[in-house]
């Protein structure tokens, strides 16, 4: 799963996604104003939705913002 804002994915998404065989995209908004809790929850919906799980890889594709929402808010 692919875990970026629409800025830095416009930029490099579509790189980043020929490097995979199959990639789900999770969209958020950009820098600190991802790290809500309503965000958070929208992102763990989103992996309920796709049936992800431990098995499973997620990727950050940002900043510090992105990182954080990734590394800590999603453990």
């Amino acid at each position: 799963v692919l875990i970026s804002d629409k800025l830095v994915y416009s930029l490099y998404g579509q790189k980043i996604k020929r490097c995979f065989s199959k990639v789900e995209l999770i969209l958020v908004p950009e820098g600190e104003a991802c790290k809500t809790r309503s965000i958070k929850e929208f992102v763990e919906n989103c992996l309920f939705d796709l049936r992800i799980t431990r098995k499973d890889a997620l990727c950050a594709l940002g900043g510090g913002a992105i990182l954080d929402l990734v590394g800590f808010g999603l453990q």
